[in-house]
């Protein structure tokens, strides 16, 4: 990671996001203690502070997430990726070309751009729901996911990058999902076509 005051100013606010959480987490179980089961107006008022409290905690996670992505993913990520859903997009150099349902063929320079952007085409959202379903994952991690997993980044995400792998980010209606495409071309081509046939739908896969 370059540092510049940017970025030292937004390592300062990743900092203090980690800090809070467990303050947060502390003031919750402290509140929960308190609460008493009659449910008179005492009790009514913790519970919504309880309530207020967890939804801070899960801003604060989003929000280190977030900043962890921005301060230590490589730069090489393709981000946005945008599908135009009637136009096709083949590179003369590809080796990984798909036709959708529609029609439509897609044949990126990269399969992993392929791989996603049929992903994105089929529907995100009821890609994502099939995978949770049915845990569909690759060395450990979901096909897709809108929870940022370990594998993406270690703990420490300044050291051993090189271990982390690099998923391709996707935002759509105001939710972020986590592509994995480290993985061969054979196994994508595998993938799609499990997804697809899950979706009650046909993919032409062209991976010599």
């Amino acid at each position: 990671m370059n540092e510049t005051p940017t970025n030292t100013w937004l390592k300062e606010i990743y900092d203090l996001l980690e800090e809070l959480k467990p303050v947060l987490q502390q003031s919750i179980r402290t509140l929960e203690q308190d609460l008493k089961p009659e449910g008179d107006l005492l009790s009514n008022l913790l519970q919504t502070e309880i309530e207020r409290q967890k939804a801070l905690v899960e801003r604060t996670q989003r929000g280190k997430e977030r900043l962890q992505y921005i301060l230590y993913e490589p730069k090489n990520q393709k981000n946005p990726i945008i599908i135009d859903p009637d136009t096709d997009e083949i590179d003369p150099d590809t080796k990984f070309i798909v036709t959708m349902p529609n029609g439509k063929k897609i044949g990126c320079k990269s399969a992993s751009d392929t791989y996603s952007k049929i992903l994105i085409g089929l529907g995100i959202k009821r890609v994502m729901e099939k995978v949770k379903d049915l845990n569909l994952s690759k060395n450990g991690v979901p096909l897709v996911t809108t929870d940022r997993h370990p594998k993406y980044v270690d703990n420490h995400p300044e050291h051993s990058l090189k271990r982390a792998y690099t998923p391709y980010i996707y935002e759509h209606e105001g939710e972020t999902y986590y592509i994995f495409t480290s993985m061969p071309n054979s196994d994508k081509e595998e993938s799609l076509l499990k997804i697809a046939e899950l979706l009650n739908e046909t993919l032409e896969i062209n991976c010599p």
